[in-house]
């Protein structure tokens, strides 16, 4: 099977969504056993090192973490991977049964938008790279970081927020949510979320706080680089 570009096959769908993770997700090793006994993982990993230019499989599989978690390698390593494991769920039958939707965190939409078949898996690598790069310019510009905040509704985020100068980035769940900013809003807002009663307030390893205006930089650079990508007609919808 070549390296999915599309959901294929025609398969039959059903009640299925396939999802696909972001930033965060990252380890040193992830997918070497995937390279190691399918020959349709190993083709994605090649492709990818092949569009790029340069051998990111090394870094994903040998690390070093520092190395790794660097953003403009920590975005093609999560999205390479996770089409990796999509080719090897497909190669052994585990996902023969066509998805009704697909979907992804962040980045993971990036993937979600290759499994689809609306991007090509060359243009995805190099899109997330880019993507890695300009937000990597504005980590280093503003360093920041981001924090889960656990067991506290959205009023108390934001007045934890209005006090530390952190902003609201991701609301996972009705009581676990991700703020974002610089590292001293980011240590203010954990102290805060902690007195006011959080279950947990945990420092995320993630090189900026994406997602909040700190990422503002980057928006000029991404559209550029998304102007000059073909776009195609998802062969199954993706929900945004």
């Amino acid at each position: 099977m070549s390296p999915p570009d599309s959901v294929g096959d025609g398969a039959p769908r059903g009640s299925v969504a396939w999802l696909f993770p972001g930033q965060g997700a990252q380890q040193v090793g992830m997918g070497r056993d995937l390279f190691d006994e399918f020959a349709e993982a190993r083709a994605v990993f090649e492709q990818a090192d092949a569009a790029l230019g340069r051998p990111l499989s090394e870094i994903i599989f040998e690390g070093p973490e520092d190395e790794l978690v660097r953003t403009i390698n920590t975005q093609p390593s999560i999205l390479v991977t996770s089409l990796a494991c999509l080719a090897a769920g497909q190669a052994t039958g585990a996902l023969e049964q066509s998805p009704s939707f697909v979907a992804g965190h962040s980045l993971g939409e990036y993937s979600a938008l290759v499994a689809a078949g609306a991007v090509t898996l060359a243009d995805g690598i190099l899109l997330v790279q880019e993507r890695g790069r300009l937000m990597q310019e504005a980590c280093d510009a503003s360093p920041s970081g981001m924090a889960a905040l656990i067991g506290l509704e959205l009023e108390v985020v934001n007045e934890v927020c209005a006090d530390s100068g952190a902003e609201v980035c991701n609301i996972n769940t009705d009581t676990q949510i991700v703020v974002g900013g610089t590292h001293e809003a980011i240590a203010a807002a954990v102290e805060l979320a902690t007195e006011k009663g959080a279950r947990r307030a945990i420092p995320l390893k993630v090189g900026g706080a994406f997602h909040s205006s700190l990422m503002g930089p980057a928006a000029a650079g991404m559209r550029t680089a998304l102007a000059n990508i073909e776009i195609s007609a998802p062969e199954v919808p993706v929900v945004g």
